[in-house]
């Protein structure tokens, strides 16, 4: 069982200076497959209006301790080795199967053992690049490629249709309507600046875009879609964050939001729609987790981390919110009031979009690490 450090942080570090290593590898990638990165579009910087997170009550300081003593009853540790370059991890709806995108396809871990049973080949080369979606009936992968969204079947793996993209788009991260009828694309491009393209996934064609120019969008920017589908919310960057009205497809843009100055950290909208949580920093180094009300549209607490939130992903009932630093930490968060429980220990990601997923009881959490000697997946699992 790998070590639990306590929930309050020691003293704090410097947001991630690995984001060139990392983003030398995914140019490598890139290039590998015959495409060329494109330039990162220059935002505009700004004052951030969110006041700083409150010091915690010694109520809650001592209950975090409590937890934190108590930690090897309430959660278990397991590697599941990958053994090649690894991204993003996507859930079934039962939550029986998580996929994972690897260099050679698409990797299957069964939950309920915990191994990896198969892997998908049907989508590769590639897909470590890219993101994964699983259509809310649990049938289709939607995994990011090169030059074009792949649909493979969940079950037997099959590659059942491509989804062309103009030959200069390079789809980055997806995320998919609650319905199932949209297919989101946060995709880069070689002539102008990233878009969030929309596709029908009934007919698997384009429908709308939306450009990010007004964001500065880096080029890994996480998306997320609110649970009637009205709106797809976008962490921006140094713009702030994006919210597409899915009805105009224009684009709004929250601007009071602290920005990311390293790009990535993750952004995810409650499953009642009435919060969203992104992660920013400052240039003086400052790392926390904003909770923003979408009604208003105001910062309305923030959660400090110890480094770089590389990505984050919340419970299915909306009570836990995991955030994974590039440091390793996996930060669980109770979003009632907005308290750290835990600090678990898994490797280093090293990624601004680290993969991670949990399962829809919420007692399993998925994160992957990429490591200098090993490539694997860490599964938390709550006793």
């Amino acid at each position: 069982m790998r070590k639990v450090k306590h929930a309050r942080f020691g003293k704090k570090q410097p947001p991630c200076c690995d984001e060139g290593g990392m983003r030398r590898v995914l140019l490598g990638a890139i290039l590998a497959v015959g495409i060329a990165a494109p330039s990162s579009l220059a935002g505009t910087s700004f004052a951030a209006d969110a006041a700083p997170a409150p010091a915690a009550s010694a109520a809650s300081a001592s209950g975090a301790e409590a937890a934190a003593n108590n930690v090897d009853a309430r959660w278990s540790t397991a590697p599941i080795s990958m053994g090649s370059f690894a991204g993003d991890i996507a859930m079934s709806p039962d939550g029986k199967r998580a996929y994972v995108a690897v260099a050679d396809g698409i990797g299957v871990i069964e939950t309920a053992s915990g191994k990896l049973v198969e892997t998908f080949s049907s989508a590769a080369p590639g897909t470590g690049l890219g993101r994964i979606a699983v259509s809310p009936d649990g049938k289709r992968l939607y995994v990011a490629d090169p030059g074009g969204i792949r649909i493979v079947d969940a079950f037997t793996g099959q590659l059942t249709e491509n989804v062309e993209l103009d030959r200069d788009n390079y789809p980055l991260t997806l995320a998919i309507s609650p319905d199932g009828h949209k297919l989101y694309v946060n995709a880069s491009s070689l002539s102008g600046p990233s878009a969030v393209i929309t596709v029908d996934t009934k007919t698997n064609q384009v429908s709308a875009r939306t450009s990010l120019a007004p964001l500065g969008v880096r080029d890994l920017s996480q998306i997320s879609v609110s649970p009637d589908g009205s709106r797809v919310y976008i962490n921006g960057g140094y713009g702030g964050v994006g919210v597409v009205d899915t009805s105009t497809n224009t684009l709004p843009v929250i601007p009071s939001v602290l920005p990311t100055f390293d790009g990535g950290g993750g952004i995810q909208v409650s499953p009642d729609g009435r919060h969203l949580y992104t992660y920013g920093n400052s240039e003086m180094g400052s790392d926390r987790i904003q909770v923003i009300d979408t009604a208003s549209e105001k910062v309305t607490a923030a959660i400090d981390t110890p480094s770089y939130v590389s990505n984050m992903v919340l419970s299915p009932d909306g009570k836990a919110l995991f955030a994974v630093t590039v440091r390793g930490e996996v930060l669980e968060i109770n979003t009632g009031d907005n308290s750290v429980l835990e600090t678990l220990e898994t490797g280093p990601t090293f990624q601004s979009d680290a993969g991670m997923a949990v399962t829809p009881d919420g007692k399993h959490v998925y994160v992957f690490n990429y490591g200098v000697d090993e490539r694997r997946v860490t599964a938390f699992t709550r006793q």
